[in-house]
């Protein structure tokens, strides 16, 4: 199966091939990912940690988990407290 670009008409930061575009639209969202940022985030990204691992316990009394769609639904932006 040939490789083909699903965004061709409408490419994003990832689906760019242009490098000057595609270092363009980094540099616009870098700032989202900077250690800054990210530092500033930490109290929510805590809180959410907390909240799981609660509901991990209370799961794991009731049977397995499905660890990677708990993952996922953790790590799915947009995280609504952040």
């Amino acid at each position: 199966m040939a490789w083909f670009n699903r965004n061709a008409g409408n490419p994003s930061l990832f689906s760019e091939l242009d490098e000057k575009v595609h270092a363009s639209r980094r540099r616009s969202v870098a700032t989202a990912y900077s250690m800054t940022t990210v530092v500033g985030l930490e109290q929510y990204v805590d809180s959410c940690s907390i909240q799981m691992l609660f509901q991990f316990e209370r799961l794991a009394k009731l049977g397995p988990i499905d660890l990677g769609e708990w993952l996922q639904m953790y790590g799915d932006p947009p995280n609504p407290t952040i």
